[in-house]
């Protein structure tokens, strides 16, 4: 009895002793890591505004040339878009951002859907969207 009780106590003791020891280590993030996240950041609020046909946020995180193109897509109903980041580059301040993505569009009525890759372009403080090579997720499909 003696035995199985010191079996079961002993991992049991060093799981309490070990792990809380191992989870009090902060690593402080890195420049490039706390980038990323503010980039990102950007790219949803851009996302979330472009869906809600919000102009005012699309005009503080596009650039002049995205906003005008941009701002022309916004003639449907219902939008729903999903963004997955594949890589972050950070070049000083430039950034990019390689991405696979879905659409579906409701334009009157007729649900029109469309995916694709990109290289989202960023730069500046804050950061803008300046450039989108490739598929761009803010053109709505064309009705066939």
């Amino acid at each position: 009895m003696k035995k199985t009780f010191a079996f079961l106590f002993i991992p049991l003791l060093l799981t309490v002793i070990v792990f809380p020891a191992c989870s009090k280590k902060k690593v402080k993030p890195s420049e490039d890591s706390i980038m990323t996240k503010e980039t990102l950041s950007v790219i949803e609020s851009i996302m979330a505004s472009y869906q809600e046909k919000d102009t005012e946020t699309l005009r503080k995180n596009l650039s002049s040339e995205l906003l005008d193109a941009t701002t022309k897509e916004l003639f449907f109903d219902k939008a729903t878009l999903s963004f997955n980041p594949k890589w972050v580059k950070i070049h000083g301040a430039a950034i990019a951002v390689n991405m696979s993505w879905h659409g579906a569009w409701t334009v009157k009525g007729r649900e029109l859907k469309d995916r694709g890759l990109c290289v989202f372009y960023l730069e500046g403080n804050p950061l803008r969207l300046i450039k989108i090579e490739g598929d761009i997720p803010f053109n709505v499909p064309k009705i066939q």
